[in-house]
C-alpha cells in the first residue's frame, strides 16, 4: 500500500547469507530472531552473525535488534539452525530505499 512501511517474514532452516553487503536505510529499521521451542523460547537454536557498522554480533538467543536511520548494517549471515528461525524485518519509513 502506498506510504505503507516495509515488512518482511521468513523463517531460516538452513546456514546461508541473507545480506551480503552492508547498507543503511534512511528510516529505522527493526529486527527480529525468534526460536520455535515453547519450553525454551529464549534458546535461539542456531547461531547468527550480525554486524552493526564495523561490530561483529553473534546471536544466540531470542533476540530484536533496533538499527537507526543511517546506520550501516550486514551482513547477516546464518551460522546455524538446530532447528527453524523465525525472522522479520520492518523498514518504518514509507518507502523502502537501501545505499551502500
Amino acid at each position: 500500500m502506498p506510504g505503507a512501511f516495509q515488512m518482511n517474514c521468513s523463517w531460516y532452516v538452513n546456514p546461508a547469507t541473507h545480506e551480503g553487503k552492508a547498507h543503511k536505510h534512511e528510516a529505522d529499521e527493526i529486527l527480529g530472531f525468534f526460536s520455535n521451542d515453547l519450553k525454551n523460547p529464549n534458546e535461539l537454536g542456531g547461531e547468527i552473525e550480525f554486524w552493526l557498522e564495523d561490530e561483529k554480533f553473534l546471536i544466540t538467543k531470542s533476540a530484536m535488534v533496533f538499527i537507526p536511520a543511517g546506520m550501516n548494517h550486514c551482513p547477516l549471515i546464518i551460522r546455524r539452525a538446530d532447528r527453524p528461525i523465525f525472522h522479520f524485518s520492518v523498514v518504518t519509513g514509507s518507502t523502502y530505499q537501501q545505499t551502500r
